[in-house]
């Protein structure tokens, strides 16, 4: 079964080789699909170990319907210590953002690939702007730029600079960082152990919710924008003093 299921996912691969945009670009709720039939989808969800796992990109591709049945988008787990708090990055400017800052604040930290080839980076950044404007004081966006895996980056990256110097207060954008890898930032080699993620899935938009009073981290993942502002404004309900 696992053979043929390789072969299959394989061979999808390559049918379906043209570059996937980055989901959050997206501003819609996904509705999961299986373009594969529906009970092989599953069979290979349901695996030891899944091929969820061990070939995400490719089920992402055909059985994102089961592979999200099987592990929710969702994810959150307890913290120690307030050990979240010891972290700190470089922001964009190329000074040290704390993060013991944000003791007692709703912090949303947000991977955001950095491909400068188009403008949707900074509708991004835009749109985080809007949305961070309606919510109460007691939240707070870090955005961490990364380059993608098979993506070649452009050479033109004047619109995102521009957008990211803008001296806002409305969320912290920070220098570009890798999220995989040997070169992992500290930030997210303390994010990915904390919600037990190997790997950060690169086409997808994440955000790591981090409770005021830093003892809860919850993980998000989904294709769209709207499915991050639903939950953030439920964390609000959830976590708000």
């Amino acid at each position: 079964m696992k053979l043929l299921a390789s072969s299959i996912l394989l061979a999808a691969s390559f049918a379906r080789a043209e570059d996937a945009a980055f989901s959050f670009f997206n501003n819609e709720e996904v509705v999961y699909t299986n373009t594969f039939d529906d009970k092989l989808c599953n069979d290979m969800a349901t695996e030891k170990p899944s091929l969820c796992e061990t070939q995400a990109e490719s089920m992402e591709q055909n059985c994102a319907k089961s592979c999200h049945y099987r592990f929710p988008y969702y994810v959150g787990q307890n913290l120690k210590d307030d050990e979240v708090y010891d972290l700190s990055a470089k922001r964009w400017d190329g000074t040290t953002l704390n993060f013991d800052n944000f003791d007692g604040y709703i912090t949303a930290i947000v991977n955001l690939p950095l491909t400068c080839k188009k403008k949707d980076e900074v509708k991004f950044i835009a749109d985080f702007h809007k949305f961070r404007r309606i919510l109460p004081s007691t939240v707070v966006f870090v955005v961490f730029p990364y380059e993608m895996k098979g993506y070649e980056k452009g050479d033109d990256c004047v619109d995102f600079v521009k957008e990211v110097s803008l001296g806002k207060k409305e969320i912290y954008v920070m220098k570009p960082v890798k999220i995989n890898g040997e070169s992992t930032h500290p930030v997210y080699k303390f994010l990915k152990k904390a919600t037990h993620t190997k790997t950060m899935e690169e086409h997808v938009g994440t955000v790591f919710y981090i409770s005021p009073t830093g003892t809860y981290i919850a993980k998000l993942e989904d294709k769209g924008f709207a499915t991050f502002k639903k939950y953030t404004n439920e964390k609000l309900k959830v976590w708000e003093f």
